[in-house]
């Protein structure tokens, strides 16, 4: 990324799209001494296109395609990418419809000739066959169009939506957006695929959302809702070593999640071809493997796992203690930390942060019947990586790792075992290992939110305690927000203490965040919601939210939950201003309405205020107008799903709520006086200075 891009520019050979759109354009990213290749037409690697979205420039593909080229120097890998980008002149298709199906057409017609550059090329290596595509906010939803294309249904297969609303459009304002993406959803379902799984299941959409600091695009219009093909939604907040928001336009270039995208294009290249793998379960298994954390604390049975030789000669060391803390300023022999196996009820889980382990496997699961001169030690072992993730942390300079491992589940699987070790191998850096040996139940506190004010949830945590869950009862709706304190109380030894805070969602997966505790960084943690719970209002519904604590145990900590009002008043905005324009234009229809009345019955025109308070326009039959037709909407027949918003759960649960309704409909009316009486004054305004001009 340190010189100078250069974007060639690709004529296409089909007449349409000179002549249809020659606003748009096809180019070729490259740059340095390989611009020269590229401007001779001259591929060999694997093709990505990148596609704007909204306002969006070709230009947007840089950093991707510059992290790519030189990853693939760098490593001095066989194969490279060669990224290609569509200039869609910078087009509102945000706002506007009826240019979506014009810029799917110049994006199929752009695979086509991208690749034909690669058939005439006379080298040994396999000539690619799909384009993979990458696509920033309305490109995303562009680029999902062109997975069922007549023209490239069989030469698309991997696409990855950046910030893109794929479900349904943000603004529902006119009607080929309806249109357009009714037209995905019946590609998807039936038109144009029918019962071929076999298409179907070649396909795999990666979609990733922002988090709060998007305030375009909010997580609920990222999901892929269609359940016949793979699919991944994350937040950027949940992608391991990603863990930030970006906002909108920053999803492009935010280096954590360039960074993440290009691990994974070059992990599913397949080394015999030196193209994409075909393997769609290979596909899929990678994208979790790069862009999801594992969460679980039980071995899957159906996965094959290989054993691993570990050797005696290393440093074999157990401890005894429940809950300690090992720290090292570096390493320098391969150890091995050993936690025994027992039926005891209070070592029925452990909790393992490591600090600065870089292994990939990294603990195990084995029997030390073996001893090398004066200690134990295991010859077998199996890997228990799939137990663990990485961690966030507020240090950047340290990599953390978590592992939370039901070792009674493991003795009653594996009877055989007698521990768990964790490897360590050398290093120069500082390592620090938190184990938390403990009964699971007894780590786990349910917490009531308090609806004004505060509640203390916990006085003071446990001595050396690394581990607590945090079960949020009754947070179920996007508009509920709250503020969690994780305090040190005044006997903290550790003045750099580090504590990381993790919110889980259940029925939205990988949509977590991480917050940090430390010395210097106290604010409080934010608890919201991106998507509501699916069986609200239902009272069957045992799913609760979670906060995963990970203390530094050299403290003790007072953990207390207090109500916002201010945050609750954002996240309203934020999920709920969408509806504020169709009502200040319907009080406007309103107020037209009471004028025309009065002007039919009485000869005079009043002003807009008394308008709106005029028996004709009464805000309580407004409201109570307003509240029956959004709690029908959540019981619409079928003959109306045609309109695509009608599927937003938010809007559904909002309708539910006559409070939200009252609300909107008076802030509505608050703008529609404030904007009247702005309009008022530069009328005034404006003719007084148009008196005194011609006056002169």
């Amino acid at each position: 990324m340190f010189e100078y891009p250069q974007f060639v520019r690709i004529s296409l050979d089909d007449e349409i799209a000179t002549t249809k759109y020659p606003q748009y354009g096809l180019y070729a990213y490259s740059e340095g001494r390989f611009t020269e290749k590229t401007r001779k037409m001259w591929f060999d690697g694997i093709p990505v296109l990148f596609l704007p979205g909204n306002s969006g420039s070709h230009m947007q593909a840089r950093s991707l395609a510059s992290v790519a080229l030189r990853k693939a120097i760098s490593k001095g890998y066989e194969y490279h990418f060669d990224f290609f980008t569509i200039s869609y002149n910078e087009e509102l298709s945000a706002f506007c419809g009826s240019v979506l199906e014009g810029q799917s057409e110049f994006a199929a017609m752009s695979v086509a000739k991208i690749l034909s550059l690669y058939k005439y090329n006379k080298y040994t290596k396999s000539i690619p066959t799909s384009v993979i595509i990458i696509g920033h906010s309305m490109g995303g939803v562009i680029a999902k169009s062109l997975l069922s294309y007549p023209t490239t249904v069989q030469s698309t297969n991997v696409i990855i939506a950046l910030a893109s609303p794929l479900s349904e459009p943000v603004l529902n304002i006119d009607l080929p957006f309806n249109d357009f993406y009714k037209k995905l959803d019946c590609e998807w379902m039936s038109c144009s695929y029918g019962n071929n799984e076999k298409v179907q299941k070649a396909k795999l959409i990666i979609s990733f959302g922002s988090g709060p600091r998007d305030l375009l695009v909010r997580p609920t219009y990222t999901a892929v809702r269609e359940r016949n093909l793979n699919s991944l939604n994350a937040l950027t907040t949940s992608v391991p070593g990603v863990w930030v928001s970006p906002d909108h336009v920053s999803m492009v270039w935010c280096k954590q999640l360039v960074m993440a995208i290009n691990r994974y294009l070059f992990d599913i290249v397949d080394t015999n071809t030196m193209q994409i793998t075909e393997n769609s379960q290979l596909l899929m298994a990678k994208a979790s493997q790069y862009f999801e954390a594992n969460r679980s604390m039980i071995l899957n049975p159906n996965k094959v796992r290989s054993e691993v030789i570990l050797p005696a000669d290393a440093f074999w060391y157990e401890d005894n203690r429940r809950i300690y803390q090992i720290n090292r300023p570096d390493i320098d022999k391969l150890t091995f930390l050993m936690i025994r196996l027992v039926q005891f009820p209070q070592n029925s889980f452990v909790a393992i942060e490591a600090v600065n382990v870089n292994d990939k496997d990294w603990i195990f699961g084995c029997n030390a019947r073996f001893t090398h001169n004066t200690y134990r030690h295991c010859k077998e072992a199996i890997s228990l990586a799939e137990l663990s993730r990485w961690s966030g942390s507020a240090n950047v300079s340290e990599r953390r790792k978590v592992a939370t491992v039901d070792l009674h589940d493991l003795m009653q699987n594996h009877p055989n075992w007698s521990h768990v070790v964790v490897r360590v191998s050398p290093t120069k850096k500082p390592v620090t290992l938190n184990v938390d040996i403990n009964d699971y139940n007894s780590r786990i506190i349910d917490v009531k939110p308090p609806l004004l004010g505060s509640t203390t949830i916990i006085q003071e945590t446990e001595p050396n305690a690394v581990y607590y869950e945090l079960e949020i009862h009754d947070l179920v709706i996007v508009h509920q927000a709250y503020l969690l304190y994780v305090e040190p109380t005044p006997t903290c030894s550790n003045k750099h203490y580090h504590v990381s805070a993790e919110l889980h969602v259940p029925w939205a997966k990988n949509y977590e965040y991480y917050h940090y505790f430390t010395y210097l960084k106290r604010s409080p943690m934010k608890l919201r919601l991106f998507k509501s719970s699916p069986n609200y209002p239902s009272e069957a519904s045992t799913e609760t939210v979670k906060v995963t604590l990970l203390l530094d145990p050299k403290c003790t900590y007072t953990i207390s939950l207090s109500s916002s009002w201010y945050l609750r008043l954002g996240e309203v905005v934020r999920n709920y201003s969408v509806v504020l324009f169709p009502y200040v234009v319907v009080i406007l229809l309103m107020a037209t309405r009471s004028n025309i009345i009065n002007l039919y019955t009485d000869g005079t025109c009043m002003s807009v205020h008394q308008a709106l308070l005029c028996k004709y326009a009464e805000a309580l039959y407004a409201i109570i107008f307003f509240g029956m037709i959004s709690m029908v909407f959540t019981q619409i027949p079928s003959y109306l799903n045609d309109v695509v918003t009608f599927n937003n759960q938010e809007l559904a649960y909002y309708g539910c709520s006559l409070l939200l309704v009252i609300t909107s409909y008076y802030t509505a009316m608050g703008i529609f006086f404030i904007a009247h009486g702005v309009i008022l004054a530069i009328i005034v305004f404006s003719s007084q200075i148009a008196y005194r001009f011609f006056a002169l």
